[in-house]
């Protein structure tokens, strides 16, 4: 199974609805499937109250998780008094230092480098529109080792599952895990030319002017959201194929967690540090039945739509000598 961290950041350089569908989950998952070890592009960044960003807006839904933490949920984006209470609260849960900051060791409770998978549809397929799909999925989130005091930080590390079950007779309060993720189901299409033009997204201002880039895929279809435990799970649910999806081959579905985009620093010179891991269906599958894309036709103009033009263009030009000859009256006074 392919697995995706950061893809999007080669791209840049070259240049939450809820839908009440069946779900069955399970706590194990397969004991294969090692948890990534870095999911971030760039050094990641502290979080502290006064900052206003997409981690931040992350940060909130994850806290949202948990009414102990967070009882407001507020999702703004900002990080202000409310959620750095709740951040104390995290770190007392876990037992950090009550900073409010969200550190190295914070950091892995909220933005997990967890391994993901999409293991049905995963390519061959081939649907109709108004079919029933399953999407099927296996997610694990990784466990950390609390360390003792006057060892290096950060004040946790990641240990392998052998690690966990041993400790886990032994010490297990010393074993913590990340908080319960939110993460996107969406079908896109891949295989595509596209080129893109977007305002740059910037923390602060001023932003540099709009970047073309060029893209692989976009997103068709946002299906739903699947919420994690601390643990992880594997998965599946149904999804009925709306009769508005266009007909293609190139359909992928991509299960996906933070930021799946790039931002700029406020001169544009460099990559602002990015958190983001998602896993596609290995290969395209088809959905037939759909509309047809519609082409873009651009109609010739008429003789008389012609003729009314070059009209307003002379009376435009005669106008604009008329005027030319005034000032230089005016001048030559």
């Amino acid at each position: 199974m392919k697995k995706y961290i950061l893809a999007l950041f080669i791209l840049a350089i070259a240049a939450v609805p809820f839908y009440g569908f069946a779900i069955e989950t399970t706590s194990s998952v397969t004991e294969s499937m090692p948890p990534y070890k870095d999911c971030w592009y760039g050094n990641p960044i502290i979080l502290r109250q006064g900052m206003k960003s997409e981690e931040v807006k992350y940060l909130q839904t994850t806290l949202s998780q948990n009414s102990a933490i967070y009882p407001e949920g507020v999702v703004t984006g900002y990080f202000g008094p409310l959620t750095n209470k709740a951040v104390i609260k995290l770190q007392e849960k876990y037992g950090f230092p009550q900073t409010g900051v969200i550190d190295d060791s914070v950091r892995n409770m909220v933005f997990p480098c967890m391994t993901v998978r999409v293991t049905n549809p995963n390519g061959g397929e081939t649907f109709k529109v108004r079919d029933t799909m399953t999407i099927s999925y296996e997610i694990q989130m990784p466990a950390y080792e609390i360390l003792q005091p006057g060892q290096p930080q950060p004040m946790i590390q990641q240990i392998s599952q052998e690690k966990i079950e041993k400790m886990t007779l032994t010490y297990p309060n010393q074993i913590v895990r990340p908080m319960p993720q939110v993460l996107s189901v969406d079908l896109v299409e891949t295989g595509l030319a596209l080129t893109k033009c977007v305002q740059v997204q910037c923390p602060q201002a001023p932003c540099p002017p709009q970047k073309c880039i060029s893209e692989g895929s976009r997103v068709i279809f946002h299906i739903r959201n699947i919420s994690l435990s601390e643990k992880g799970n594997s998965g599946s649910f149904t999804w009925t194929i709306p009769g508005s999806i266009p007909e293609s081959s190139n359909y992928k579905i991509r299960i996906s967690s933070g930021k799946p985009y790039i931002e700029l620093n406020p001169g544009g010179s460099s990559i602002l540090p990015s958190w983001y891991v998602f896993d596609e269906s290995d290969a395209g599958f088809s959905i037939l039945g759909g509309q047809l894309p519609t082409p873009s036709i651009t109609p010739l103009p008429l003789d008389q739509d012609i003729a009314q033009l070059r009209a307003e263009i002379s009376s435009m030009m005669k106008k604009l000598q008329e005027m030319m000859d005034r000032l230089n009256k005016l001048i030559n006074r």
